[in-house]
C-alpha cells in the first residue's frame, strides 16, 4: 500500500480451484494490510441476482468504529445510500459511493477485499472498474479471489480480468496445487503416520495436490473412513453439475471408459459431430474437469472420475 499515491488504484486478483486456499490468502492479506495502517473492508459476492452491491453492503456491516466518529458516520451514510439505491444506472451513484469511501478512509489507503468475485453482480462490477480507473480519486487496493474455472466461463469476470490486466498496477496470481513431495508431507502429517506407497499414490491421483482434498482424504485415512467426506463430495459434485449438458455428457463418457479415452472412441460414444464434440471437450477442460494427454482424455482429478462413474455414469451417458 505504501506505493499507492493519492488517487491511485491497484488490484490483485487471486485465482484457483476450490480448496487451494484463496479465502485463507485473503484473510492473511487483510490482517497484514490492517496492521500496515490501511482501512480494510471485507465482503463476499453472493449468487443472488437481485442483490446489487451486496459485497459492499456486507463489508460495511463488518466495519468497526467508535459510535459518532467520522468513520462511523461515513459508514452509516454509505449504508443509507446503498439502501436507497433502486436502479443499477442511478445518476452519479458510483461517484457518490467513491466519495463516501474516501470519507470512510479518512486519508488512509483503503483495501477492498472481496471473495468469490466469479459471482459478482453487475453493479458491483461497474463500481470496481470505476475505482480501478481512478475516477473517484481514491487510494484503493482491490484484493479479490475467484474460482479459476469461473474466471474462464463467466463473461462479467472475464471482462473484469481483461480490464485489470490492462492496468500497470495489477497482479493476477494463480494459486497452484501442491507438488507430489508436499502432498505426501501434508498427508503424512494429517494422517499422523507415514502412508504406504499405494496409499500415497492413490491419494495423489485422487486429489491432484489440492490442499483441501489432501487434508480431507488423509483425515479419512487416519479415522478409517471408507466413504468420501461430505465436504469433499460437495466440491466434486458442484464442479460436475456446473458443466453444461454437452460437456457433462462428454465427462460421463470418459468416466465410463478406460483412461486415457481416445478422441475417435469418444466421438463414437458421444455422436455430437466433430465441431460440437470439440466444443464440449474444450468446455470440460476449461472447467478443469478433463485434461488431454498424448494418448487421449483423462480426468484432472481421480475424484471426478469416481464421482461421475459411481453415479451410474453409463446410464446417464445414454440418457443425456
Amino acid at each position: 500500500m505504501e506505493g499507492l499515491e493519492k488517487g491511485a488504484a491497484a488490484a490483485v486478483l487471486v485465482t484457483g480451484d476450490s480448496g487451494l486456499g484463496k479465502s485463507h490468502f485473503l484473510r492473511l492479506a487483510g490482517r497484514h494490510l490492517a496492521q500496515a495502517g490501511a482501512v480494510v473492508l471485507r465482503g463476499a459476492c453472493l449468487d443472488v441476482e437481485d442483490a446489487p452491491l451486496g459485497p459492499l453492503r456486507q463489508a460495511l456491516r463488518g466495519l468497526s468504529g467508535e459510535p459518532g466518529s467520522p468513520r462511523a458516520l461515513a459508514a452509516t451514510e454509505l449504508r443509507e445510500l446503498l439502501d436507497g439505491h433502486r436502479g443499477a444506472d442511478a445518476s452519479g451513484l458510483l461517484d457518490r459511493i467513491s466519495t463516501g469511501l474516501a470519507r470512510l478512509a479518512e486519508g488512509r489507503a483503503l483495501a477492498l477485499i472481496l471473495d468469490d468475485v466469479h459471482l459478482v453482480d453487475r453493479t458491483t462490477g461497474r463500481l470496481l472498474k470505476y475505482l480501478l480507473a481512478g475516477l473517484g480519486g481514491l487510494r484503493v487496493l482491490l484484493l479479490c479471489a475467484a474460482r479459476l474455472d469461473a474466471v474462464h466461463g463467466d463473461p462479467i469476470v472475464r471482462g473484469m480480468l481483461t480490464d485489470l490486466r490492462r492496468l500497470p498496477t495489477v497482479e493476477v496470481r494463480a494459486l497452484q496445487p501442491l507438488n507430489r513431495f508436499d502432498t505426501d508431507r501434508l498427508a503424512n502429517t494429517i494422517a499422523a503416520r507415514r502412508l504406504t506407497r499405494p496409499e500415497a499414490a492413490r491419494l495423489w491421483q485422487r486429489s491432484g495436490g489440492n490442499p483441501f482434498l489432501v487434508e480431507a482424504l488423509a483425515r479419512a485415512l487416519r479415522e478409517g473412513e471408507r466413504e468420501l467426506p461430505d465436504t469433499v463430495r460437495d466440491i466434486i459434485q458442484e464442479r460436475l453439475e456446473s458443466l453444461p449438458p454437452d460437456a457433462l455428457r462428454v465427462a460421463l463418457a470418459v468416466a465410463a471408459g478406460v483412461e486415457p479415452v481416445e478422441h475417435a472412441l469418444l466421438g463414437r460414444v458421444v455422436p455430437f459431430g466433430e465441431v460440437r464434440l470439440v466444443d464440449a471437450i474444450r468446455t470440460a477442460m476449461r472447467a478443469r474437469v478433463l485434461d488431454i494427454t498424448a494418448d487421449g482424455y483423462v480426468f484432472q482429478l481421480g475424484l471426478y472420475r469416481e464421482e461421475a462413474y459411481g453415479d451410474n455414469a453409463g446410464h446417464q451417458v445414454a440418457a443425456a
